[in-house]
């Protein structure tokens, strides 16, 4: 799409290319501090 005003971003440019796995990560830790006993 050409565009003066629209511009798409390579996935290799976008700074959250990890950010699945960060929020999976977050998510595990979230889940062990509500979970006390499974430490």
């Amino acid at each position: 799409m050409e565009s003066e005003h629209f511009k798409t971003t390579s996935w290799g440019d976008l700074p959250f290319k990890n950010l699945d796995d960060q929020l999976h990560d977050l998510a595990q830790e979230a889940g062990a501090l509500a979970e006390p006993s499974a430490n």
